[in-house]
């Protein structure tokens, strides 16, 4: 026989959601998201859930080496406890890849910035095309002639 009296019968429907409901958000991504645009968490959510194939792009990479190792770790924990338990190997194994690839990119714009601005239009489109496979390589010496 079920008794229902008023007040109690919702309270432990509340109870029986809290304990379904998603992990509220830890104080580290409290902390953390007000740092990182909307659109680049989504960016690099999808990618880390492997809704998207590679990591984010430039921009939002950036944007992520620039928030912390520790936040990227717990947003990616925050996914892991939001998903499926079958997936919190790959959720895991895709964060890691994500975070040394976009330390790769952060790494390498500065590098890229520099040569950019000692290339002229011509010249880049000549590096582009070889680069591409699509006109003959290049030496480093073409490359870095100013002419072109």
């Amino acid at each position: 026989m079920l008794v229902v009296l008023p007040g109690l019968e919702a309270t432990r429907l509340e109870a029986e959601e809290s304990a379904t409901a998603p992990p509220p958000y830890s104080p580290i991504i409290a902390s953390c998201a007000p740092k990182l645009q909307k659109n680049c968490g989504d960016e690099v959510k999808e990618s880390v859930l492997g809704l998207k194939g590679s990591i984010p792009t430039g921009d939002c990479c950036r944007q992520l080496v620039r928030w912390g190792k520790t936040c990227h770790d717990a947003f990616a924990q925050l996914l892991v406890s939001r998903e499926p338990a079958s997936q919190k190997s790959f959720i895991l194994t895709n964060s890691k890849t994500i975070w040394e690839g976009c330390v790769d990119v952060e790494e390498s714009s500065p590098i890229i910035s520099s040569c950019a601005a000692k290339l002229t239009k011509n010249r880049g489109d000549e590096v582009k095309q070889s680069v591409l496979g699509l006109q003959g390589s290049m030496s480093h010496r073409q490359v870095l002639s100013p002419t072109g």
